[in-house]
């Protein structure tokens, strides 16, 4: 979800006003990175494969890709750090 949603702002497929929704909902990273350390990896490994796999680099920089995650990755398991894995 992360990857289409950065590849639709680079390619002028997302609206303002879905951007700004997008960028309005919370982010847990903080609460990633507090509550183990496994979690917090799998976002840094993804998010840089992301914004290499995704050809963002230039555009989007890794911190801030940790965050869009944080708001839309993978729901039950990355927005919700005491989710247990599926």
């Amino acid at each position: 979800m992360t990857m289409q949603i950065l590849q639709l702002k680079l390619n002028d497929r997302l609206s303002e006003e879905d951007w700004a929704s997008i960028l309005a909902l919370e982010s847990h990273l903080e609460d990633i990175k507090a509550a183990n350390g496994e979690r917090w990896q799998e976002v840094e490994v993804l998010s840089k494969g992301v914004r290499s796999f995704a050809l963002v680099e230039d555009h989007f920089t890794e911190p801030f890709v940790q965050e869009m995650f944080a708001r839309v990755g993978r729901p039950g398991r990355l927005l919700c750090p005491d989710a247990e894995p599926r």
